[in-house]
């Protein structure tokens, strides 16, 4: 059985570039042009950014999802023992067998000799490991923006008092 996404790579793209443009007009909706911004305009930014990371977060857990399914590891959460006490198999590993091997199988194989999951179509994999990049890079950037928002309300909260 082929595994099931919900979105493909190029999808996952251009959700990020959708979130980037809300983000943007949602900065330009509460910064005023031409002039310095108020510790006021600057707060509101900052929730701007945060509701905006809050978004993209969960793009990228819907993005990781599919990658664990893509590679065929969607079978319990990240460090939880599978069944018969095992853990489960990370992306890009194949799980433990037990001593009659009858353990979780690996790829199915079709009858042409040809595997039907992880390795089906690793071009489109690749193409969702850089999805998952891009998000990351915009992440970082937000996250520091962010940051930046922060320092400087406080420096004026500082400068206030």
């Amino acid at each position: 059985m082929a595994p099931e996404t919900t979105r493909s790579a190029s999808g996952y793209e251009e959700q990020l570039r959708r979130h980037e443009l809300a983000a943007g007009r949602a900065l330009l909706q509460v910064l005023p042009e031409g002039e310095p911004p108020s510790a006021r305009q600057l707060a509101e930014a900052r929730r701007a950014l945060t509701r905006a990371l809050r978004d993209l977060r969960g793009l990228k857990r819907e993005l990781e999802l599919d990658l664990r399914r893509h590679h065929g590891g969607d079978r319990q959460a990240p460090g939880r023992a599978g069944p018969g006490g095992r853990a489960p198999a990370t992306p890009g590993q194949q799980p433990a067998r037990t001593r009659a091997g009858r353990g979780q199988a690996g790829p199915q194989r079709t009858p042409g000799g040809g595997s039907r999951t992880a390795g089906r179509r690793p071009e489109e994999l690749y193409r969702y490991e850089a999805a998952g990049n891009a998000i990351d890079e915009v992440l970082d950037r937000w996250e520091a923006r962010r940051a930046q928002l922060a320092s400087e309300i406080e420096r004026r909260s500082a400068r206030r008092r």
